[in-house]
């Protein structure tokens, strides 16, 4: 499967909700397809909770931008977001189930806007896992980025 073509999926997912948070979402895909081996119905699911994640995570009048891409060492996907970041001293359990972190979420006015649970990390990463690959999270000078990292398929 390609996996450019799992983001139309995931943006028509969450673009009202973005919408609705005053955040922009965009994506930037590569002109050539990106081929994974892969389920993409997990894909999407990994990536709905990373972008919903920094949805959550990126006050209004903020940005959302889901990228992918291939380099020498496997495709990529990233989420970037132009929020608050991520506490150093959570950057290393962000990914276990059930932990939540130190920072508040962005105050939201709408209250159906979705809170986090502390699952969606933790099973992007196991099913990100048994595709082969990982995920990392760091800050960017602005925001967090999160990474998928799979293996390209022959």
């Amino acid at each position: 499967m390609a996996l450019d073509e799992v983001v139309d999926d995931v943006l028509a997912a969450h673009r009202i909700t973005a919408e609705r948070s005053g955040v922009t979402l965009t994506a930037t895909l590569p002109e050539n397809p990106v081929p994974v081996v892969g389920s993409d119905r997990a894909l999407v699911r990994v990536l709905s909770n990373l972008v919903a994640n920094a949805i959550a995570h990126t006050p209004v009048d903020g940005v959302v931008t889901l990228t992918v891409g291939s380099d020498g060492t496997g495709a990529w996907a990233r989420v970037d977001d132009t929020g608050v970041g991520i506490d150093q001293a959570d950057l290393p359990r962000v990914f276990d189930v059930a932990y939540r972190g130190s920072n508040g979420r962005v105050p939201r006015s709408d209250s159906s806007l979705p809170s986090g649970s502390g699952l969606g990390l933790a099973i992007a990463a196991g099913l990100v896992a048994a595709h082969g690959g990982s995920l990392f999270a760091h800050n960017l000078e602005t925001g967090a980025r999160f990474e998928v990292r799979l293996p390209l398929a022959d």
